[in-house]
C-alpha cells in the first residue's frame, strides 16, 4: 500500500510540473514581447535574471525556485526561441558541482543533471521584457545536491533559437545565485551518513544485547551478520573502509556496554538527526533481531526496545510487526512463578483501564487471527496460535 501511495504522489508531482511547463509554454507566445511600451530598445536594458523560492501546487506544498528575466532579447531576424535554465552547487566548490534531478522532464537530454527548457514562442528584433517574467523553474524537492543543509545555487539561463538540443547556442544569457536549504542526504555524503547510521544502529543493538547484563554469542553474531549485510549494499570501493570503521566502533560499543557507559538515548537523538532513509526503522529491526537471538525474549530487553522505539518515533504498530516477523522462534520469559507471561507475549499494558484492556485484546485477537489465516510458515503459525491462546486466557483473567 505504501508503494502504491508513493507512486501516486510521484505521478502527481510529475504531472503537476509537466502541465505547469506546458502552461508556461502557451503563455510565452503571442503578445508577451514588446518594444517596451513606447520605450526604445536601448531603454529596455540588458538581459538579466533573478531567482526566488516559492511554494506552489494545489495544496501549496511544492517548493520551487522560480527564475525570471527582463531586458532586451537581441535578435536580428524573426525566430522561435527557447529559454534554457540549469544550475550548479557552488557552496564548497567555486567551479560548481552538478545538481541531479529526479524528474525526467527537468533533466538535461544527455545526463540526469537539472535543466528546464521553456518555450519562448516567436520573437522579432527590438523586442524583450519590460517587467520580470518567469522563464524557468527548478523543482527543489526533486533535486539532489552534493550535500545536505544550506546550499548556494548558481543559476544559468540563456535564450536560444528553437532547435534540436545538441544544436542549441546561447544568443543572450545571465547568471544569478540563491541560497536554499536541502533537507535530504547529498550524493557526496550518502556513504558517510549511511555509515554513521549503521554505527548508531549497532550501538542500540549492543544496548539491547547487554540489557540483561551480559552478551550472548548469538546476539553478537546477529549484530555482526546484520552489519556485514548492510556494508554489502555500499559501493565496492567504500566497503573496506566501512568494515574497518564498523569493527572499531563495535569493539568500542562492547567496551562501553561492559562498563555501563553505553548511552542509548544520545544514540537515538543522533539517529533521528541522520537524514538516511529508513535509518530509525532499520535500527529498531536490528534491536528486535538481537532481542530474539538467544531464543528468549526477556522483559528488560523488551522494555528497552519499547523505550528506544519511542525515542525514534517508530509507531507501536511497526514495532509489533517487527516482533511478529523476527521473534517467532524465541520463547517469552516466564513469570517468577514459572507461568506463561501472556501479557508480555502480546505486549499488553496492564495499567490501562479495564475497557481499554478489553479493546486491546479484541484488536490483538483480530490481528493474529488474520495473520494465522494467511501465514504458511509453520514456525510463525505456531507463534500466532500461541498469541491467540494467550489472548483467550487474558480475556478470562481481565474479564
Amino acid at each position: 500500500m505504501e508503494f502504491i501511495l508513493f507512486c501516486i504522489v510521484v505521478w502527481g508531482v510529475v504531472n503537476f510540473f509537466k502541465s505547469w511547463n506546458d502552461q508556461g509554454t502557451n503563455s510565452s507566445s503571442g503578445n508577451r514581447y514588446g518594444s517596451g511600451s513606447g520605450r526604445s530598445s536601448a531603454d529596455m536594458g540588458q538581459f538579466e535574471i533573478r531567482a526566488k523560492t516559492e511554494m506552489r501546487g494545489k495544496d501549496n506544498d511544492i517548493r520551487v525556485v522560480a527564475v525570471e528575466c527582463r531586458g532586451l532579447l537581441p535578435v536580428y531576424r524573426d525566430m522561435k526561441i527557447d529559454f534554457v535554465t540549469w544550475a550548479e552547487d557552488i557552496t564548497e566548490n567555486p567551479d560548481g558541482d552538478p545538481i541531479i534531478c529526479n524528474l525526467e522532464d527537468f533533466r538535461h537530454h544527455d545526463n540526469p543533471t537539472f535543466q528546464c527548457v521553456r518555450d519562448g514562442g516567436s520573437l522579432s528584433p527590438n523586442q524583450g521584457f519590460v517587467n520580470w517574467v518567469e522563464v524557468g523553474v527548478a523543482p527543489l524537492d526533486a533535486l539532489i545536491f552534493p550535500k545536505s543543509g544550506s546550499r548556494k545555487m548558481k543559476i544559468y539561463c540563456y535564450m536560444t533559437e528553437k532547435t534540436s538540443p545538441n544544436l542549441r547556442k546561447a544568443i543572450v544569457g545571465d547568471t544569478c545565485s540563491i541560497q536554499i536549504v536541502n533537507n535530504e542526504t547529498g550524493y557526496k555524503e550518502w556513504t558517510v551518513k549511511r555509515i554513521e547510521a549503521l554505527v548508531l544502529a549497532m550501538r542500540l543493538g549492543v544496548a539491547i544485547a547487554y540489557a540483561d547484563g551480559k552478551i550472548d554469542d548469538s546476539e553478537a553474531s546477529t549484530i555482526k551478520k546484520w552489519l556485514k549485510e548492510r556494508v554489502g549494499r555500499l559501493a565496492d570501493d567504500k566497503q573496506e573502509d566501512a568494515k574497518t570503521k564498523l569493527n572499531e566502533e563495535l569493539k568500542k560499543a562492547f567496551g562501553l556496554a561492559r562498563s555501563g557507559d553505553l548511552d542509548y538515548t544520545s544514540a537515538c537523538i543522533e539517529l533521528k538527526g541522520n537524514s538516511t532513509k529508513n535509518a530509525a526503522y532499520d535500527a529498531i529491526e536490528l534491536c528486535t533481531m538481537v532481542m530474539a537471538a538467544d531464543g528468549e525474549i526477556k522483559k528488560n530487553e523488551l522494555d528497552l526496545l519499547k523505550r528506544i522505539a519511542i525515542l525514534l518515533d517508530v509507531p507501536s504498530s511497526e514495532l509489533q510487526s517487527l516482533r511478529d516477523k523476527h521473534t517467532a522462534n524465541a520463547k517469552v520469559q516466564t513469570t517468577s512463578s514459572g507461568e506463561h507471561n501472556d501479557e508480555m507475549l502480546i505486549d499488553l499494558d496492564t495499567s490501562l483501564p479495564a475497557p481499554q484492556i478489553k479493546r486491546k485484546l479484541l484488536e490483538a485477537f483480530g490481528r493474529y487471527n488474520d495473520l494465522l489465516a494467511i501465514e504458511r510458515d509453520p514456525v510463525k503459525r505456531k507463534r500466532y496460535q500461541e498469541c491467540i491462546d494467550a489472548i483467550a486466557r487474558l480475556r478470562k483473567k481481565y474479564g
